[in-house]
């Protein structure tokens, strides 16, 4: 985030923290931001909460991504059902 500071880019804040959107989705369209530097609780489930939505958004958002394919063959595959057991 340091570098989009430096370049103006800087995310919109409010009482020190980053303004985000639902998803975490902040004033620069390419950053994304969650957790404690966001506004809400500081607790350790909602910064998780925050990260999954934004890393969600972040899929959506740019579908083609670097490496995207492998990210979601990964995700597929963990979805899929373990093999029954032989007996």
């Amino acid at each position: 985030m340091l570098a989009a500071v430096n370049a103006g880019r800087a995310p919109a804040l409010a009482g020190g923290r980053v303004q985000v959107d639902g998803l975490g989705r902040t004033t620069n369209p390419r950053l994304y931001a969650g957790g404690d530097n966001t506004p809400g609780p500081d607790l350790v489930v909602t910064a998780l909460a925050a990260g999954r939505r934004a890393a969600a958004a972040i899929l959506a958002d740019h579908p083609t991504l670097p490496g995207l394919s492998r990210v979601l063959a990964r995700r597929r595959q963990a979805a899929r059902p373990a093999p029954a057991p032989v007996a």
